[in-house]
């Protein structure tokens, strides 16, 4: 666990956990969570166990768990609606400028954007989504679960149709279809949006249903080591 402090905004503790601890173990790829804390506090994610657990021939795993603050609505989503928010550019600063250059220089990490994941739950999910797609040459992969698409009318799908071009990463989203018509409406239209942009199911996308599963921490929980063991398999083996 390390104290992490920022320059631009409030920011509780940083739990970094990996997969190897020698200093002859190859270099690590890094996976920043969004939202750790609730996860933690549900003892829903545990990065040291979910992180080891995925074996099997895969690099070594950082996973680095960010904690949310009071102000997390406002951090977490791009734009301002009659709800709030709007600060995820200030959020973006502290990961890229200051969060990632500091595990980069803390341990001995692969910081190529092919080896740099990030990702993150409801409105973690969102800025996830938001993060990754502003900076393609930082994250190569996003982990998107149970995104709040619907933020601010949909803005996210709007982002992803200004996109230029498809980029190089690799998605993962996902929805329980207990969450609600919203939900798994939202995660379709964004399906749908990345696959008009180019991106394709089974190569560099992942979009899954999970059957009866609700919009809650257990539910989350169950899809990490399949969304996991998709981001760091061989590109055969990515199916979902």
């Amino acid at each position: 666990m390390n104290t992490f402090s920022s320059l631009l905004m409030s920011l509780g503790l940083i739990s970094t956990a990996a997969t190897a601890a020698t200093a002859a173990a190859p270099p690590w790829s890094v996976t920043f969570v969004i939202d750790m804390k609730a996860r933690i506090a549900a003892k829903t994610f545990d990065p040291a166990k979910d992180a080891v657990g995925v074996r099997g021939g895969f690099a070594p795993l950082i996973v680095v768990g960010i904690s949310d603050t009071e102000a997390r609505r406002d951090e977490y989503t791009p734009t301002r609606d009659e709800r709030g928010g709007g600060k995820a550019d200030l959020y973006d600063r502290l990961i890229v400028e200051e969060l990632k250059p500091f595990i980069d220089r803390t341990y001995r990490t692969r910081p190529a954007a092919s080896a740099t994941g990030i990702g993150g739950a409801s409105l973690g999910g969102l800025v996830s989504l938001y993060l990754g797609l502003k900076y393609p040459d930082v994250f190569g992969t996003i982990f998107a679960v149970s995104p709040h698409v619907w933020w601010d009318h949909g803005v996210i799908l709007k982002q992803v149709a200004a996109l230029p071009k498809k980029t190089a990463q690799r998605i993962w989203v996902d929805v329980g279809t207990g969450e609600g018509e919203e939900y798994v409406d939202g995660v379709r239209q964004l399906r749908a949006a990345l696959i008009a942009k180019g991106w394709k199911i089974g190569k560099e996308l992942a979009c899954t249903e999970d059957d009866g599963a609700q919009h809650d921490e257990l539910a989350w929980a169950a899809r990490v080591e399949p969304m996991l063991r998709w981001a760091l398999a061989p590109s055969p083996e990515r199916k979902p």
